[in-house]
């Protein structure tokens, strides 16, 4: 027989969960006869027979005590649909993969519409943005997979080696999280050379901005239960905004992070990868929620709105706000006001949904520089295929290639910027010739190493390494606004030095205030608020006065806040 639930909308009182069982009861009743036939006319037909009848609503004084005494039991029995009954472990596992694929064909389904402006903003809106809040934001992009993917190595070149984590070809290298102010490339994009911005380009003329980078221990198999280093790690990515898996696509080690032959039987896919990793985070979920779902039951003996607001505060400890909750029950097609009323399956498709809204993931194929060495490079088609397929947004990349490119910039033996789609010998000579890699070469890099970057860049634009964390950022890309001093007729002569990335949603109120306290930055305001000014990055024309309460969007994003105090940047913009 199929399995049969109640959507309703009616409270607690005015439809009891006694008298929902008991129409249950009717509809079964009626309906087991039919098994292996169809049965959806029957159950419909049984369900308004029953409805149509007060006195089914009605219960004897003995039903009546018979149901307060039942209480516990009743718990017992929602609890054992959703979290307490006892199933494999590989029943457990294929739950979490059918959820997995609802969750990704979801995500893949709605990108397919992202071209449609209107259905992109629907979307913004039903991601709930994760962060809390509205306002100007410092991004927080965390660093996961399994040991010796190459995260640290990842992790050292987003933060232009500024911060260097250990690295090294065993697991659990990293043990505390190591934690750096990085870079993202932005599409405000400008190869002019007087186009000054405070944290400067990169080689192609995009905008760098600020965010906060985090790079978390590995994960292994079972880390939701304590293997490895456990949940301590998976922990530490509570207030992550996106995530990036760092995918070995070598297939030059283990689940666990061991160095193997690519032809060993032990060594992981990219694919394999990518599925246990998201399981991880997936089971990591389920069980901090699943342990407190008896809290869950016991609220919803108070009201709906009690068991709504109970499951918010499960969800509550991953950062997130009650919209993220509500777009992954959405998406799951599930009731968020009877969460009591759920099936372990339901849950398990809340968490699934949750975990795409949450904590979006692009993956960044990593040691493809293995792969063009060892001509293996359908390895990363077969890789950016399954990733596609599943939903997910890839990049193929090469950390440790971004990171010899970096230090022997630094070192003064090579010109080449952050995330760029060339380099050069010191003093302009041409990439790549043998006689200048002597030049190039601090520790042992040679020709065949330097050759290796040529081609890479050559095949794929670049190492890969910044288009991957940019493109992370875009599965949650900031509201860009840039707060100016000048005058506009709609000339395009406002100077955009400074950038404010903030959440979508934004008032004139936000930015203002952001501004109050930058107290390590040139561009300041002092005073109270009069009234502000703006206009578009879009369609550049003159300023309009607006007050406090104005949301800002691409049509609005220049801004210019006058106050009643006038400081010297109101007077003179930077140089």
């Amino acid at each position: 027989l199929p399995q049969i639930k109640l959507q309703h909308s009616l409270s607690t009182l005015q439809f009891p969960p006694g008298a929902q069982r008991r129409l249950l009861a009717a509809i079964k009743e009626e309906i087991k006869s039919l098994e292996g036939m169809p049965c959806a006319f029957s159950a419909v037909s049984a369900a308004e027979t029953w409805l149509s009848d007060p006195e089914n609503f009605l219960l004897s004084e003995t039903e009546d005590t018979k149901e307060d005494v039942s209480e516990d039991e009743e718990v017992n029995d929602a609890q054992s649909q959703v979290v307490w009954a006892d199933i494999s472990e590989d029943e457990e596992k294929k739950m979490v993969e059918n959820a997995t694929e609802e969750a990704c064909l979801e995500i893949a389904r709605r990108k397919r519409q992202m071209n449609d402006r209107k259905r992109k903003c629907a979307y913004g809106v039903d991601a709930g943005q994760a962060a809390t809040g509205k306002g100007v934001k410092k991004f927080i992009v965390g660093l996961v997979g399994k040991p010796s993917a190459g995260k640290s190595t990842f992790f050292n070149c987003i933060t232009k080696l500024q911060v260097e984590a250990k690295v090294g070809a065993h697991p659990f290298t990293t043990i505390e999280p190591n934690l750096g102010n990085g870079w993202w490339a932005s599409n405000d994009i400008d190869d002019m050379d007087e186009s000054k911005t405070e944290f400067g380009r990169d080689g192609r003329g995009r905008r760098l901005l600020p965010l906060l980078i985090k790079d978390v221990a590995g994960l292994i198999p079972g880390a939701y239960k304590g293997h490895g280093k456990g949940n301590r790690f998976l922990n530490d990515l509570c207030d992550a905004d996106i995530l990036i898996h760092i995918v070995d696509c070598s297939g030059s080690s283990d689940k666990n992070g061991v160095k193997v032959t690519a032809d060993d039987e032990s060594a992981s896919s990219a694919a394999e990868d990518i599925k246990w990793v998201r399981e991880e985070l997936h089971l990591w979920i389920f069980g901090n929620v699943s342990a407190k779902w008896d809290s869950v039951i016991r609220a919803a003996k108070a009201s709906e709105k009690a068991a709504e607001s109970r499951l918010f505060e499960l969800f509550s400890g991953y950062k997130s706000s009650s919209s993220c909750v509500k777009a992954a029950a959405f998406r799951a097609n599930v009731n968020v006001g009877m969460p009591h009323m759920w099936t372990r399956f339901d849950l398990h498709r809340v968490v699934a949904h949750f975990l795409s809204v949450r904590f979006p993931m692009c993956l960044a194929l990593n040691k493809i520089d293995i792969l063009i060495k060892s001509g293996q490079l359908e390895k990363i088609k077969v890789a950016q295929e399954n990733a596609l397929r599943l939903g997910y947004v890839s990049v193929p990349c090469s950390a440790a290639t971004e990171s010899n490119l970096l230090r022997l910039a630094s070192q003064g033996k090579l010109e080449y910027e952050f995330g760029s789609s060339s380099f050069s010998a010191a003093g302009g000579s041409s990439r790549g010739k043998e006689e200048n890699c002597e030049k190039m070469n601090p520790k042992g890099l040679g020709i065949k190493e330097i050759e290796l970057a040529s081609e890479m860049i050559r095949m794929f634009g670049s190492t890969g390494v910044l288009d991957a964390i940019s493109t992370a950022v875009s599965l949650r890309e900031p509201l860009l606004v840039y707060p100016v001093t000048g005058k506009s007729d709609g000339s395009g002569t406002l100077n955009r030095y400074f950038c404010l990335q903030c959440l979508p949603g934004t008032t004139v109120e936000h930015v203002y205030t952001s501004l109050r306290h930058r107290m390590n930055s040139d561009f300041r305001v002092e005073g109270d608020f009069i009234r502000a000014e703006v206009t578009s990055i879009v369609n550049f024309g003159p300023m309009k006065q607006c007050g406090k309460d104005m949301v800002l969007d691409a049509n609005s994003c220049i801004v210019k806040i006058l106050t009643n105090r006038k400081i010297s940047w109101q007077s003179k913009p930077p140089n």
